[in-house]
């Protein structure tokens, strides 16, 4: 049996659900953790604020982008409060 290596701040984020992802998937996940100057902006540069918290890009018929990126913002917020709860 190999050893998997360790991943203490993936762990630390997200627990045992980290020895769920492969090996090589966590190991970037670290090295980002590692050093995350450049994690928001490398996060933000891949969101335009219309992604919902599924990822998708969140066009419902009749509303502008600033609508659509408000219903996004909100999507992610209430994704996030129910991770914590």
């Amino acid at each position: 049996m190999s050893a998997r290596p360790l991943f203490p701040q993936l762990h630390a984020l997200i627990g045992e659900a980290a020895d769920l992802l492969p090996a090589d998937l966590a190991e970037r996940i670290e090295t980002l953790l590692d050093d995350p100057k450049d994690l928001l902006p490398a996060l933000l540069a891949r969101m335009d604020g219309r992604d919902a918290a599924d990822g998708r890009r969140l066009e419902a018929q009749g509303l502008s982008p600033a609508q659509a990126a408000t219903m996004a913002g909100l999507s992610r917020t209430l994704a996030g409060l129910n991770a914590l709860m």
